[in-house]
């Protein structure tokens, strides 16, 4: 049996590279990332990779103990989608 108590949560809307840490991260027990998106190679590879990294090592400086990262599957999908800035991104933030 899975069972989860949430006391608060706070969802934060903004830019990840200029992000005040302090102010999200402050007295945060865990961090949950749906970062992602689409657009040219360099974007996507921008938004869905190194916006990511930049969350999970934020997370770990700040000593959270977990990080939650909805990451993609690739259902078998033609070989290049899955070498698309949005897939390789993706398994860049999950190293």
């Amino acid at each position: 049996m899975i069972s989860c108590l949430v006391f608060s949560l706070i969802i934060f809307r903004g830019d990840v590279f200029y992000a005040n840490w302090d102010e999200v991260l402050g007295g945060a027990t865990a961090v949950v990332s749906t970062l992602g998106g689409f657009g040219s190679e360099e974007q996507m590879q921008r938004i869905n990779g190194e916006a990511n990294v930049v969350a999970v090592n934020a997370a770990k400086d700040f000593g959270i103990p977990k990080f939650i990262l909805i990451s993609v599957h690739d259902y078998n999908l033609p070989s290049f989608l899955l070498t698309s800035g949005y897939f390789t991104g993706k398994r860049k933030a999950e190293i």
